[in-house]
């Protein structure tokens, strides 16, 4: 696939272009500067061609070389992948010396790489005046937009599919595989944990928790099987929004991150034990009924451990008993300990959070719970009878119980229920949401 990767120097709107050319906010954006720091890929489509958009930090230098910079090092990586290469500038501001020397050192280090120069926040007619300052970079040839505004964003689109070749123009790239998010407190090692994953450093990892800020997409193919892998910022025990914005905008590109996934890897750190950050995630994941697979990570610094694992499910059991059905993996991303286990275990458990169980199996295995044990009574103290069932929607998996009209069911009966459907039919890593008669008007499908 064709792929495409912006750049500049930080605060001059290239996430806020990221997020306008594939028209959702998946990228972070704020008045402050470095907040991406990692690169960020989505897929987007203009005029029937497919590409590859890549996000990335803003280009510094430290000790006069940008090769030292850590921010610098990860934008590399994202122009080493493209095929064409957006710079991104501040109109509103005028040429920097920085854009200057960016320009420099992208065009001696990828001289066979497309080029575009994209003059940003120019959304007026004294702005655009400011555009001929850019001249003195050499480059007649510009392209001059407001992100902000929605200004030249179609002309900035046509310059991008008019440099795709045909062979790429056509690549059908709709799957994105099981997406699957790295979520945790800080410095728990889920930027690690992916690296090691892809066996390259693809996003940053530093001992200063709070390396990652925004939800970083990347996507692998494995075993004939596509994956989109979300690295997400660790989540801080209390957020003031007004005072700590980078750590409030993190937390909601977390939330978002879990939201879009099916599968949330809960990375816990071994040493420290479970904490209250943890528990918000886990009640964010249950939240928002996603498969779980639950990973104890820095293994190898555990001593006593046949204590630690009997003391760990108490926990579990005692702490987030919502997330019971996850399945649990001690492992280290250091040392790649059940490293290469996770991902059959992530196949394993997206094959049971898709799982379809055929309505008579569902109908059957409801009567059988009702003959077996009767649901307590309606709040009129009128007797409620379960008269089947069917499963209305899978991902995560759905089901519905018909019962009389005299009420509810009460919330034991439904874990009565739910635990019947795991003993018979599995669904472990899976969440089991289950509705009735009262609940269904909150749901499309067939209730007959």
């Amino acid at each position: 696939m064709f792929k495409v990767c912006i750049v500049g120097r930080a605060n001059v709107g290239k996430s806020s272009i990221f997020n306008r050319i594939i028209k959702n906010k998946k990228a972070l954006v704020s008045a402050k500067p470095n907040l991406t720091r990692d690169r960020n890929h989505a897929i987007s489509e203009w005029r029937d061609h497919k590409f590859m958009l890549i996000d990335t930090g803003g280009v510094e230098k430290e000790d006069g070389s940008f090769e030292k910079n850590w921010i610098s090092k990860n934008v590399v990586l994202g122009l080493e992948e493209a095929d064409l290469i957006l710079m991104v500038v501040d109109g509103k501001e005028g040429l920097n010396p920085l854009d200057q020397d960016i320009l420099r050192w992208i065009k001696s280090g990828y001289p066979n790489k497309i080029f575009l120069l994209v003059i940003n926040k120019l959304d007026g007619i004294e702005q655009a005046v400011y555009a001929a300052d850019f001249y003195k970079l050499g480059i007649s040839d510009f392209l001059q937009v407001s992100a902000a505004h929605k200004l030249g964003l179609t002309d900035l689109l046509d310059a991008i599919v008019n440099n795709i070749p045909e062979d790429l123009a056509q690549t059908d790239e709709n799957n994105f595989g099981i997406k699957v998010a790295f979520v945790g407190k800080p410095n728990v090692g889920k930027s690690s944990l992916l690296n090691k994953i892809l066996g390259e450093e693809r996003v940053l990892v530093s001992s200063v928790p709070g390396t990652t800020r925004d939800a970083i997409d990347t996507f692998l193919e494995k075993a004939g099987k596509k994956y989109t892998l979300i690295d997400t910022a660790g989540i801080k025990k209390k957020i003031n929004k007004k005072k700590d914005e980078f750590d409030y905008i993190s937390y909601y590109a977390t939330e978002e991150a879990i939201k879009r996934s099916d599968i949330c890897l809960l990375l816990i750190d071994a040493v420290i034990g479970v904490g209250q950050q943890d528990l918000k995630i886990a009640g964010l994941i249950a939240e928002h009924s996603k498969g779980c697979i639950i990973l104890v990570n820095k293994w190898d610094l555990v001593d006593e451990r046949e204590d630690y694992v009997k003391k760990f499910l108490q926990d579990r059991q005692d702490l987030f008993p919502f997330l019971a059905f996850a399945p649990i993996v001690f492992i280290s991303a250091e040392s790649g300990l059940r490293v290469t286990k996770v991902f059959s275990i992530v196949d394993q458990v997206y094959q049971e959070y898709s799982k379809f169980i055929p309505d008579d199996a569902v109908a059957e295995l409801f009567r059988k719970c009702y003959l077996k044990r009767y649901p307590p009574r309606s709040v009129k103290k009128q007797p409620v009878v379960v008269m089947g069932g069917k499963q209305i929607k899978t991902a995560p998996p759905l089901f519905y119980v018909k019962i009389s009209r005299n009420g509810g069911l009460a919330k034991s009966y439904v874990n009565y229920l739910r635990n019947n459907l795991r003993y018979e039919h599995g669904f472990e890593g899976s969440p089991i949401n289950i509705i009735s008669r009262d609940e269904k008007e909150q749901f499309d499908g067939d209730f007959s």
